[in-house]
This record gives C-alpha cells, structure tokens and sequence, in this order.
C-alpha cells in the first residue's frame, strides 16, 4: 500500500474542501493514478509565488555574498499555511547569511492504517494538519468541528493531497485587512467540474491583491457579496466576452433566467 493518489470525477467524498480540490487536481493532472509526493511538488509551484523583494544569501562555492527573489505562499493560502522555509545559516565578516535561497516544501507523513476519516477508504492515513485541511483545529487546543474526532482527523493520501489543492479552487476578495472568501459546491463532481471550467475559470482574474475574480460590488458583510456575485454572473447571460454559449446556458439553467414566464406569480 503506497502513497497512490486515484483522480477521476466517479467518487466524490461529499466534502466541500475536499471534492473542490480534487477538481482542481483534475484540471491539473487529468484523471489517472499518481504519486503523492509528485502532485505535492506540482502544486508547490501554484502556492508558491515571488514577493517582489530581494533578500541575501553567501555561496560557499563561490565565496561571496549573492542575492535571490524572496518568494512566500500565495494569498490567502499565507493565511493557513504556517510552513517555513528550510534554509541553513552561516556566517561571514561578523554577519549571519543563509546559506542558500530558502526552500519551500511540504511533505506528509504516514503512519499505520485505518479507514479515512473524509471518504471511509482504507488505507494509509496521515494527520489532517492545518496546512491540509485548514478548517480543522488542533484537538490539543480546541475540539474540531468534527464528532467523534477528538484525536484529530486521520486522511488518505487522496484526501490529503486534494486538501492542499483545495486552495486552488476558492474565489476570493480582499480589501486592506477584509477578506470574503467564496466556496463552491456540489455533490456531483462532474458537475462541480463543470461549473469550474465553464464558469468561474473564465471568470477568475489573475489573483492579485484585490482577489482572483470580479464582482459587481463586495464589501464585508456577506450578502452584499453573494448579490455582487449574482450581478455579475446575470451580466453575463445574454452576452459575454468571457463565457462561451455552454457556459452562458449552464447559468441560465443555475439561476433560472428563462424568457418564459413563471408558473404562478411571485409572492
């Protein structure tokens, strides 16, 4: 029993995070069977973005002092993953330099056997850490908000793995300290598949600092975001830039939008 990460859209686990990521990893590796270790350091390269900054480190190689990019997690990821960077240290002419660009990893750790706590399967099983599942706590410190788990949350390599790409597949706004996050979902993988690619990946903007999709309007209270959201969803029903024609229907069909007119009046 290896670390083998299974993806394909036939077995959702009916969790929000969860099901959000594997469709991410779906887009990403297509579906088939793979290594935990290589989805891990693929999706390295999406959380990780460069800060704009330089900082210093010495090359022992060379023997002087060189400068690289400082990197960080991408926004909001920073929020929950609290993972630093490995990077030795050594001193020159009185001043401490690290001895190489830091490097970012994140790795997971298996012990024994049992059945997954998301989707049941048995399997090898590592701990549901913040950086994994971020809406779970330490049971150490405060109860979770799943029963009967009160020793902390044990994941497959499946659900492990499809945690970490389930911060791929958020959308997002931000405004000076405000942030509203918006999850989506839908038991039916296909069909949350399909509303990612036909939808809201056209939709989505290069994340920045604002966010990675536009909304009508937004602010901190979470209605006046969710109508934000439906306006600009509306604006695109009869004529879009962005969406194509199946992706303009697959709205009509979510929010109803037909010419014909309602069976009974509105109340």
């Amino acid at each position: 029993m290896g670390k083998k990460v299974k993806i394909n859209l036939e077995e959702p686990t009916g969790n929000f995070w969860v099901d959000n990521g594997l469709v991410v990893l779906y887009h990403r590796l297509g579906q088939g069977i793979f290594e935990a270790d290589d989805i891990l350091n693929k999706l390295l390269e999406d959380l990780v973005q460069s800060t704009g900054n330089q900082g210093e480190y010495f090359d022992i190689k060379s023997g002087t002092v060189k400068t690289y990019d400082k990197k960080n997690w991408v926004y909001p990821t920073n929020l929950f993953i609290k993972a630093t960077p490995k990077a030795e240290k050594v001193k020159f002419q009185g001043k401490t330099y690290l001895a190489h660009p830091p490097v970012f990893e994140l790795k997971l750790s298996f012990r024994g056997e049992g059945a997954c706590d998301i989707c049941g399967e048995h399997s090898i099983l590592t701990d549901a850490k913040m950086w994994i599942f971020p809406f779970l706590v330490d049971p150490q410190k405060f109860g979770n908000f799943y029963p009967g788990t009160r020793r902390g949350m044990k994941l497959c390599p499946r659900c492990a793995v499809a945690g970490l790409a389930g911060y791929l597949g958020w959308l997002w706004r931000a405004q000076g300290r405000d942030a509203l996050h918006i999850f989506l979902f839908h038991t039916d993988l296909k069909e949350l598949e399909r509303l990612h690619r036909e939808i809201f990946r056209p939709l989505q903007a290069h994340a920045g600092k604002g966010g990675n999709i536009n909304l009508a309007f937004w602010g901190s209270y979470l209605h006046e975001t969710a109508l934000g959201l439906l306006f600009e969803l509306f604006s695109h029903i009869e004529r879009s830039d962005l969406l194509t024609e199946q992706g303009r229907n697959l709205l009509v069909q979510l929010l109803g939008a037909t010419t014909a007119p309602p069976p009974a009046p509105l109340r």
